[in-house]
């Protein structure tokens, strides 16, 4: 199909009206008086003439001439056409975030879709490439789609993605795309920064009155859970809300709200859950946007560790008991711990993934005054006070390993890496000539220590988490996969490296992840105050031509297809002329 480059030469149609016009409304002929009609016997009577129109007679020359006109008019108006395989580059960078989905009737992505098909999938010229805007850019299918292959493939576009990075999207288009690529951008909202003149932003957004769900948290407190909750009114008038905030494990309703929230404001809820193995959940139920209307909340109490200290002498060990238990992270055990202490390094390695604290009795002690070197940033002294303790140590010790305390170059604390057990962890220690125990060091290092070893534990390091942040999950010894179930019953499967499974969590709602006979569950809640903020949406949809501009490189000049039929059509034009014999029209 061809695109006419100087659309105002089809003015030239007019001409073809004239020519008609000189055979339908021809005037009526003069009285002639002649001494006779013996040569005029083959004339034909013509039509008579004057204001009244009698029944159309069409000639074949005029049916020619009308031909000849019209294909001279298509040829001045400098026809072009793609030929080959030559197409005009398009990439269409698709905003997949979950307010292109808002809406009752018609959304901003229903809106999009309309006038692509109108305007960019329907034609004939053009190579596309389609980029799904989310938390990463996606190319959908191949860099060089035909409209109707396009057209086929944009149904996966489901705008659910917790956010859009355009700017990253705009990116991988200029590493993938010529520079002559026309970029069209499909948001629901404009731009302020200045774009390339081959980047065109459209936005197909309508603003909408929204209540949503911006936050939810849990964290145990005692014997009890504590559940956070903010609904935030976007619109800017006062709205009502109608809410509930349920134990869905038994049914139970805990909280229900009926309260008017003004414009632009929020209504924050707390509550205490006696039941720490509930799972609870928020719920509005008057509002139109569903994708922010849930959030939910699980368990947040991961498995304690299990501790063996029976090899622990009599002095030692009630110390090390009695702080464990005062931890509430671990509970004591005679075998099968994932973390053992011993007085001197064992000669077995013991089960794969326990751990070893090894605390390190010198027989001739000695005791150095000087500052203590601490590595702040490892875990296992994360928030350590100041030493101030008699610490008592062996000045003969030297372990190879990463050391976390030191004193006048003395490794006081070494952690070393085991493939057997996972991780040792030395300790330069004479109980008997030491206070460390009675100083605020003691309980925090084993605080530290505890919550390290429970992170490493088989599953989730969290339970709840927010679209668009991984979810990272440890798996249990000889198992190198993590098989997870989406929201929407999407399965996959997840690699590990070095026994932690990470999957990017972009669906709200709760995930089912399972390693081996392991099987958990995670809550992902959108939690975003963009995504909910639908006030601001804007439509603005410039028009333009695909065809013009740099795009008219990539069409040929194809006036021959209408001035060669042109010409074919005057030659039988004359022909027609010199064939018939005066009196006769044709």
């Amino acid at each position: 199909m061809p695109v006419f480059m100087s659309p105002l030469a089809f003015w030239g149609i007019l001409a073809l009206a004239a020519v008609a016009a000189v055979y339908l409304f021809r005037r009526q002929s003069r009285n002639i008086r002649v001494s006779s009609l013996m040569f005029w016997s083959h004339v034909k009577v013509p039509a008579e003439g004057g204001r009244k129109i009698t029944r159309l007679q069409i000639p074949l020359v005029l049916v020619v001439e009308l031909l000849i006109l019209a294909l001279l008019v298509l040829a001045a108006a400098t026809p072009r056409a793609v030929t080959g395989d030559q197409l005009v580059p398009v990439a269409l960078v698709l905003d997949d975030s979950f307010s292109m989905s808002a809406g009752t009737s018609q959304t901003a992505r229903d809106r999009a879709l309309a006038w692509l098909e109108q305007n960019v999938l329907n034609r004939g010229f053009v190579r596309l490439t389609l980029v799904r805007a989310g938390v990463e850019p996606e190319v959908i299918g191949r860099t060089d789609l035909k409209g109707a292959e396009a057209a086929n493939l944009i149904g996966s576009w489901r705008c659910r993605s917790p956010f859009s990075d355009l700017n990253a999207a705009l990116r991988n288009v200029s590493e993938i795309c010529s520079a002559d690529t026309r970029v069209i951008v499909i948001t629901d909202r404009m731009t302020q920064q200045a774009l390339a003149g081959n980047i065109s932003w459209l936005a197909f957004g309508k603003p909408l009155a929204n209540v949503g769900i911006t936050t939810a948290n849990r964290y145990a407190l005692g014997d009890v859970d504590r559940c956070f909750f903010e609904f935030v009114n976007f619109a800017t008038a006062p709205q009502r809300l109608n809410a509930e905030i349920i134990n869905a494990s038994s049914g139970a309703l805990l909280e229900r709200i009926d309260a008017e929230i003004g414009a632009r404001a929020h209504r924050r809820v707390r509550i205490s859950v006696k039941d720490t193995s509930a799972e609870i959940r928020a719920i509005i139920k008057n509002d139109a946007v569903e994708y922010d209307n849930q959030a939910w909340l699980l368990p947040v109490r991961p498995e304690p560790v299990k501790v063996e200290t029976a090899s622990l002498s009599a002095q030692l060990r009630p110390l090390i008991e009695r702080t464990i238990n005062s931890s509430g992270l671990a509970s004591v055990v005679d075998s099968g711990g994932q973390l053992a202490f011993f007085e001197s390094n064992p000669s077995d390695h013991g089960p794969a993934g326990r751990w070893k604290f090894i605390v390190h009795n010198a027989t001739q002690p000695v005791t150095i005054r000087g500052s203590v070197a601490v590595d702040k940033n490892h875990p296992l002294l994360t928030g350590l006070p100041k030493v101030l303790a008699a610490w008592a140590f062996d000045r003969d010790f030297n372990m190879p390993g990463q050391p976390l305390l030191s004193v006048a170059g003395i490794p006081l604390l070494v952690s070393v890496d085991d493939p057997h057990s996972e991780r040792n962890i030395f300790l330069n220690l004479a109980v008997n000539r030491s206070n460390l125990h009675a100083t605020p060091v003691w309980p925090v290092l084993f605080w530290n220590l505890l919550s390290w070893r429970q992170q490493a534990n088989p599953g989730p390091a969290q339970f709840n988490s927010r679209c668009g942040i991984d979810v990272v999950a440890n798996l249990p010894v000889g198992i190198d996969r993590l098989k997870v179930t989406s929201p929407a019953g999407r399965a996959f499967e997840v690699p590990s490296w070095r026994r932690s499974a990470r999957f990017a969590a972009l669906e709200p709602g709760i995930y089912m992840l399972a390693a081996g006979d392991y099987v958990w569950r995670v809550a992902v809640n959108l939690n975003s105050a963009d995504e909910s903020d639908l006030s601001d949406l804007q439509s603005n949809i410039p028009v333009f031509d695909l065809s013009a501009g740099d795009a008219s490189n990539y069409f040929s000049d194809v006036r021959w297809w209408f001035i060669i039929p042109a010409l074919l059509l005057l030659i039988l034009h004359q022909w027609l002329l010199r064939q018939g014999r005066p009196g006769h029209v044709y």
